[in-house]
């Protein structure tokens, strides 16, 4: 329910021809078929990077289930390979840590390359 949006319940959504339109109408069965064949075209769809159909409507459902994945792996290493909390917390801890190292030593590769080939090699380091 987080890719969606929904604040309170019942909260109706028409998906139609890519876009998405939020029901605000009476709870009837009449007037949901009404909003449905037609009377969706009365009200404005949702911006793209509010649709829950959307790229970003998607992306934010996947963030949204970071914690619960964490989780999972969480008691994986703790009640089935044993490992304690310390270990567990390092680990997570030591994973932002290397992308990062990893994401600098390859900027560093790219724009240290374009820097030579702009500027020469008259101007490289010197001690």
């Amino acid at each position: 329910m987080s890719r969606f949006r929904v604040t309170g319940f019942p909260t109706i959504f028409l998906l139609r021809d890519g876009n998405t339109y939020e029901y605000n109408g009476p709870r009837n069965v009449d007037s949901f078929r009404t909003f449905a064949t037609s009377g969706y075209k009365k009200s404005s769809a949702k911006p793209f990077y509010l649709a829950p159909n959307s790229i970003v409507g998607r992306a934010i459902g996947q963030l949204y289930g970071v914690p619960r994945l964490c989780r999972s792996v969480y008691r994986l290493l703790h009640d089935k390979h044993g490992l304690s909390d310390a270990a567990i917390m390092l680990g997570f801890l030591a994973i932002p840590v290397a992308v990062g190292g990893v994401l600098i030593c390859c900027l560093d590769a790219i724009f240290v390359q374009r820097a030579k080939e702009e500027f020469g090699p008259e101007h490289e380091h010197q001690e």
